[in-house]
């Protein structure tokens, strides 16, 4: 499938997978089309319905993530936003660096996180507080939140400057 068909595909299965989740988590994922996804397309990100890494043709992004990237002198920037898959509003945001030639192989790999010892972290929703209590005002909040701290992922990407932001693997290796 070339990108343009796959797209396309990719567009039509976000939006039933919108159509058929939950009201809050459907508010957080059209929030995060309208203001996250144009936010890195302005700085020359592509969304994509299928990873140009991707050693499977058939592969695709699933309905419930956006995956953007962009090519830049040999190496391939990728963002990758994945919401929970019980269809909980809340989403995670991974992003990374490849080498495009000889080998595609990773250059870094991170998680972008409320504080930076974390490894991983889930925007949105508390595991805690039950889905009827999370709100549009709260939707609201998160993404102006995060507009604020996203400049990090792009600063990581180009410079290897690890923000506040921006999870530490090592950590998880302490002793």
């Amino acid at each position: 499938m070339d990108q343009v068909k796959t797209i396309s595909s990719y567009r039509k299965r976000h939006k039933r997978w919108q159509d058929r989740i939950p009201l809050q988590t459907r508010h957080l994922s059209q929030l995060v089309d309208t203001q996250l996804i144009p936010y890195f397309e302005t700085f020359g990100f592509t969304q994509v319905g299928k990873q140009y890494l991707s050693a499977d043709r058939n592969d695709l992004v699933e309905a419930k993530d956006i995956c953007l990237e962009k090519i830049i002198d040999n190496k391939i920037q990728n963002i990758y936003i994945s919401f929970d898959k019980y269809d909980s509003p809340k989403f995670q945001i991974y992003f990374n660096l490849h080498q495009l030639v000889p080998d595609i192989e990773f250059i870094s790999s991170e998680s972008l996180v409320r504080k930076s010892n974390q490894y991983v972290c889930f925007w949105g929703k508390p595991w805690w507080l039950p889905r009827i209590f999370w709100t549009d005002a709260m939707s609201k909040y998160l993404i102006k939140k995060l507009l604020l701290i996203i400049k990090q992922i792009l600063d990581f990407l180009k410079t290897g400057v690890r923000g506040e932001n921006i999870g530490n693997k090592k950590i998880l290796f302490k002793k």
